[in-house]
């Protein structure tokens, strides 16, 4: 058994869903209400986009301190909604 788990290890899973939120801006999709349940969140475009939808000057600093405060109200939704939250960050930047 424990050669297997050393093999299982050496296994890389990459997932890649190319042009994902272009298909989702484009289809028609059906909302649905989520609760008890866990999500994942590509995290870099999750705050990339969040950042531009709070509309901060950006012109001498991201205003992190206005930037929290966005956010701990945006993400307070999912807390009401007993929705947990998983952040993925991309670690490699040469692709």
């Amino acid at each position: 058994m424990g050669k297997l788990h050393r093999e299982s290890q050496k296994t890389e899973v990459k997932m890649r869903i190319r042009t994902f939120c272009k298909f989702i801006e484009v289809n028609e999709l059906e909302p649905i209400v989520l609760q008890n349940s866990t999500v994942v969140i590509d995290g870099m475009n999750f705050f990339c986009r969040c950042f531009v939808e709070s509309q901060l000057p950006s012109q001498f600093g991201c205003e992190s301190h206005r930037f929290a405060n966005y956010l701990r109200k945006y993400l307070a939704m999912f807390k009401k909604a007993n929705i947990k939250c998983y952040f993925v960050f991309k670690a490699d930047t040469s692709t």
